[in-house]
């Protein structure tokens, strides 16, 4: 995996037939309290600022198009493009699928888990926005529903959010995740100075492997322990938003 502080390549695809990235909070134009790369449009910022944060990251020979107008619900809900003329629409979900070249497929986070995925031949690829609530709710699931191409057959990379150290959660919220894997729950569940923490990374994990999906890469890097690299919205509740994002070149 490599990091050029604005942006993190993993190396877990074939970088002849997709490019993907997650960008860092390094590198942009927006002010404080979005400094300085960040990509939402909805969270305050100058909206000029994220135009020229966006083409920053897309536009290049590799990259055509800028992603579609994506707003993320924490649902479970996969958007499909199937052809060019789907992308000047707006959509709702949390994971997007494709089998367009030069279309990219990306989810903004900023704590919650991005999940990147492509088949191995590279013909296939997705992005999927994972908050708790979508991770329980089944979006993973829906998402690798969408290939056409064996389970085992599809590479799975998992970028950078809030680790199990600050990820606190009250007690309807534990009772939702020990229901939902009964059998890691001393993995996925802690305890510590009266709180409950949940492991989102690894509870991502099991989710791809009870699917099926077996080429899976953590990056195991934490967007609220990094200031300098990570915009976290359970940290500084104002702040940007990363992309993950993945995209067919042949």
């Amino acid at each position: 995996m490599a990091n050029n502080r604005i942006k993190i390549i993993p190396d877990c695809f074939d970088s002849k037939k997709v490019d993907a990235f997650f960008s860092t909070r390094n590198g942009g134009y927006s002010q404080k309290p979005y400094d300085s790369m960040n990509v939402g449009f909805h969270v305050g910022d100058d909206r000029q600022n994220v135009i020229r944060n966006r083409k920053k990251l897309f536009v290049s020979p590799k990259n055509l198009v800028l992603p579609i107008n994506l707003t993320q619900q924490h649902s479970d809900k996969v958007v499909v493009l199937n052809k060019h003329s789907d992308l000047g629409l707006d959509y709702f979900g949390d994971a997007v699928y494709t089998k367009l070249i030069g279309v990219p497929c990306a989810v903004m986070t900023a704590d919650c888990v991005p999940i990147l995925l492509s088949s191995i031949d590279g013909n296939e690829i997705a992005a999927c926005h994972a908050g708790w609530r979508g991770l329980l709710s089944g979006v993973i699931a829906n998402t690798l529903e969408c290939f056409s191409s064996p389970k085992n057959q599809i590479i799975a990379w998992i970028g950078p959010s809030i680790s199990s150290k600050f990820f606190e959660v009250k007690n309807d919220v534990v009772k939702l995740f020990e229901e939902k894997f009964p059998n890691y729950n001393d993995r996925v569940i802690s305890f510590n100075n009266g709180k409950f923490f949940v492991d989102m990374q690894y509870s991502t994990e099991i989710l791809l492997l009870r699917a099926g999906v077996k080429k899976i890469k953590q990056s195991r890097m934490c967007t609220y322990e990094n200031r300098e690299t990570f915009f976290s919205y359970r940290r500084d509740h104002v702040c940007g938003r990363h992309f993950s994002s993945i995209v067919k070149i042949s």
